[in-house]
C-alpha cells in the first residue's frame, strides 16, 4: 500500500465524570473545530477510571446525533458482553437512524477476566471468557449482527441463538463494523470479518499496523489508531507517521476536565505542498484571504477557530505555492503570494 495523503481526525470522549451536557457540549465543539468524527468509549461504571459514574454509550451518541450534522459517530469500542447482539442492533439501527446514516459500530471482545477493565463485569457477576473463547464469541457477535441485517430470523452458535426474530432494525440502514484490536490474532479477525480495524497505540503499534495493512481483504478496509489527544502539539499529535504506515483516520481521545479552548484550536487537514517542512499559524480569513504578520497568522473563517500548520518555508519558493487545507466544510487550495507575506 502506498502511504497516504491525507487522514482523518476524530475525537474520542471518555464517559467518566462528565455531565451529559458537559459532552454534547464538547461534541458541538469537536464539530465547529474541524474534527471528522466523534466516539465515545463503552463503559457503564466510572469505578475502573476513579470516578463517580460514566454513562451510557448508544444513548450520549444518539444525542450527539441529534445535535450534529457532518461528523461521523461510533462506540470505540461497544464491549460485546455488555448487550446482547439483538439489544446491540436495536441500539445501534436507532443511532444509524438519528445520524442519518454517519454512524459506525466499534466492537471489541472486552476486558480479559482479572483484569482492570473487567472490574464493571465482575460488579454484576458476569462470568468473562479468556483466550480463544472470547475471540469466538465476537466472531459470532458479528455475523449473528450481519444476520439479523440481512432479515434473518434464526441463528444458532456457540454463545448466540434466536428463533423466529423479525422487526428489529430499520431497513437500509446500514452496519459498518470496526474491530477493535489489542493484538495479531484480532488483526487476523478484523481483517476477515469486519469493515476496518482500530489499534490502540503502544508498543507493537507499528508491527500491528504493518500486519493490517497485510491482510486488508481491499482498498475500503479502514485502518485506524486510537490515542490520546497530544494538548501541546498544534496537530494533536505527530501524523506523518500514521500516513506512512497507511493508517486513514486517528482516533484522539480527551478525559474530563474537557479543555474545549484548546480542543477548538487543533488541526485535523494538514498542508500536502512539497515545501511543508515547518511550521506556521495559516489563518482563514472569512473573506477567504491569507494575512500574515511577524511570524504568525492570526485567523478566523466560517465558523472555524482552528489553528492551522502551514508551512515556515512557503514564502522561499515563488508566488505559486499551494497548500491544501482542508477543515469543517472547507476544502479549497489556496494560493500563496510572496506579496501578501510580511516575516
Amino acid at each position: 500500500m502506498k502511504p497516504l495523503s491525507s487522514i482523518s481526525t476524530d475525537l474520542v470522549l471518555s464517559p467518566f465524570g462528565a455531565s451529559a451536557s458537559e459532552i454534547l457540549e464538547a461534541a458541538k465543539c469537536a464539530e465547529e473545530s474541524g474534527f471528522d468524527g466523534i466516539w465515545m468509549l463503552d463503559h457503564f461504571s466510572g469505578v475502573i477510571a476513579d470516578k463517580k459514574w460514566s454513562h451510557e454509550t448508544f444513548t450520549i451518541l444518539g444525542a450527539i446525533a441529534a445535535i450534529t450534522e457532518t461528523v461521523k459517530l461510533g462506540s470505540l469500542v461497544a464491549n460485546m458482553m455488555n448487550r446482547s447482539p439483538v439489544i446491540l442492533a436495536s441500539a445501534f439501527s436507532s443511532l444509524q437512524g438519528i445520524s442519518e446514516g454517519r454512524a459506525t459500530l466499534g466492537l471489541g471482545t472486552g476486558a480479559p477476566p482479572g483484569t482492570l477493565f473487567a472490574l464493571e463485569q465482575e460488579m454484576v457477576g458476569r462470568e468473562l471468557d479468556e483466550g480463544k473463547r472470547r475471540h469466538r464469541r465476537l466472531i459470532e457477535t458479528i455475523q449473528s449482527l450481519r444476520c439479523i441485517w440481512s432479515g434473518e430470523k434464526n441463528f444458532e452458535g456457540e454463545f448466540i441463538s434466536f428463533r423466529n426474530l423479525e422487526a428489529v432494525v430499520e431497513p437500509n440502514s446500514s452496519l459498518p463494523i470496526v474491530v477493535g484490536a489489542n493484538g495479531l490474532e484480532m488483526i487476523q479477525l478484523a481483517s476477515e470479518y469486519a469493515d476496518g480495524v482500530n489499534i490502540r497505540v503502544g508498543p507493537s503499534t507499528e508491527k500491528m499496523i504493518r500486519r493490517a495493512v497485510a491482510l486488508a481483504p481491499s482498498n475500503e478496509f479502514e485502518i485506524s489508531v486510537h490515542e490520546n489527544l497530544d494538548l501541546s502539539h498544534p496537530l494533536g499529535g505527530e501524523i506523518d507517521k500514521w500516513l506512512e504506515l497507511g493508517v486513514r483516520r486517528r482516533a484522539c481521545m480527551i478525559s474530563t476536565p474537557f479543555d474545549l479552548e484548546t480542543v477548538s484550536l487543533f488541526l485535523t487537514g494538514r498542508c500536502t505542498s512539497n515545501a511543508c517542512t515547518g511550521h506556521k499559524d495559516l489563518i482563514l480569513m472569512p473573506e477567504h484571504k491569507i494575512m500574515f504578520s511577524s511570524n504568525k497568522c492570526a485567523a478566523m473563517g466560517r465558523k472555524i477557530n482552528a489553528r492551522w500548520w502551514a508551512d515556515s518555508s512557503m514564502h522561499g519558493g515563488g508566488p505559486t505555492n499551494k497548500c491544501t487545507v482542508v477543515g469543517r466544510k472547507i476544502n479549497a487550495r489556496w494560493k500563496l503570494s510572496l506579496r501578501s507575506l510580511s516575516v
